[in-house]
């Protein structure tokens, strides 16, 4: 169950980052990767500390 939920979070999550660049109408060039990848990137690995079993 958790599993599934930490899935659906991630998969929320990049959906919105798509819609807010398509909303603020950002181009998808070199700015795009500079910046959209490491937010990207640093908020699934967010979600996958979030999500970890905490023994």
């Amino acid at each position: 169950m958790k599993t599934a939920v930490k899935i659906i979070t991630m998969v929320l999550y990049l959906f919105t980052l798509n819609y807010l660049t398509a909303v603020f109408e950002i181009p998808r060039n070199i700015y795009f990767i500079i910046f959209g990848f490491p937010i990207t990137l640093g908020g699934v690995f967010l979600i996958e500390y979030l999500f970890r079993d905490k023994i």
